[in-house]
């Protein structure tokens, strides 16, 4: 049984260089976990790194997970947890004969987690 999601991503360039990045997702509705959601932003600056074009970002992202299940002894797992802070990270375009992938190289999130029972 897979979870149920809606999400949304925005992109925009500011200028030649600065572009504006968002996205959120929400989950779960009892398939999978109770609740949980995904929102992240983005600015980011356009260069060159080893002549490909790259983006360097930096932004903030939180995640929220609402999940409860029963174990093999009875017991009861309940995980409610908010994990949330600054986030960075590049990306690069590589082309190869007409095929192009982005690849991130590096995402990182200083991630203190609250709310826990």
């Amino acid at each position: 049984m897979s979870a149920q999601a809606d999400g949304r991503a925005y992109a925009g360039n500011v200028s030649e260089r600065w572009n504006l990045a968002a996205e959120r997702d929400i989950g779960g509705f009892g398939v999978g976990s109770n609740f949980s959601y995904n929102v992240q932003a983005y600015r980011g600056y356009s260069t060159y790194l080893f002549n490909q074009p790259t983006i360097l970002r930096a932004g903030y992202r939180a995640l929220f997970n609402d999940y409860e299940t029963d174990d093999f002894t009875g017991n009861t797992f309940r995980w409610n947890v908010v994990q949330q802070g600054p986030v960075a990270g590049l990306s690069m375009l590589f082309s190869c004969r007409e095929v192009s992938s982005v690849v991130t190289i590096l995402k990182f999130a200083q991630s203190p987690i609250s709310n826990s029972r």
